[in-house]
């Protein structure tokens, strides 16, 4: 196998993994429009550099479109790190969201289990305990939301990083091709489903 060969199956692999990932937190991406459009034009772009290593047998054809190819990861990095830093935001205001709710709630907690305490002493009073149940469920339900919504942007942000890793190496493989230009033909495939 060239060297090419092996360059193309490695992003070809790579680009297998990404595309798996993101297709596995499908349910993620489909919410978040700005990394659903970053993921396909990385496997756009991820297409064009396998379809560019293709063309390394015409070094004419393939020196006029590795700058075009090359100039579209390097613009797909920069809006990954623009998404980026829009996306820990999000996942620092969810955190600190969940943060004062839990201290919001456990505020209003307190109280109740202190007046559950005062009254199971009391006959009169044993409906306190089942008041106190349907708080601490309602506080559970709120705890869940809150943190399921920080685990969402973690996962947002965790996506946007891969994606901009690949872009990297992806660029990298393209400069290992241009310094090879040896004759080679590479097909390769990459399956992915973004809803």
């Amino acid at each position: 196998m060239s060297s090419v060969q092996e360059v193309c199956k490695i992003l070809a692999d790579l680009s297998q993994g990404v595309a798996n990932t993101i297709t596995e937190n499908s349910q993620h991406v489909s919410k978040n429009e700005e990394l659903k459009s970053i993921a396909n034009l990385y496997f756009e772009n991820t297409t064009k550099t396998l379809n560019l290593f293709n063309k390394c047998m015409h070094t004419d054809e393939f020196a006029t479109q590795y700058e075009s190819v090359y100039k579209d990861h390097v613009m797909l990095l920069e809006k990954i790190r623009e998404l980026k830093v829009v996306l820990e935001k999000k996942h620092k205001h969810a955190k600190t969201s969940r943060r004062v709710a839990v201290g919001f709630l456990a505020a209003l907690f307190l109280p109740v289990v202190a007046l559950v305490v005062v009254a199971s002493s009391i006959p009169a009073f044993g409906m306190a305990s089942q008041g106190m149940e349907m708080s601490f469920e309602q506080m559970k339900k709120i705890y869940e939301l809150t943190k399921e919504g920080e685990n969402s942007k973690e996962t947002l942000l965790g996506l946007s990083l891969l994606i901009g890793n690949r872009t990297e190496v992806n660029i990298e493989a393209m400069k290992t091709i241009k310094t090879i230009k040896r004759p080679c033909y590479c097909v390769v495939t990459i399956e992915f489903n973004i809803q």
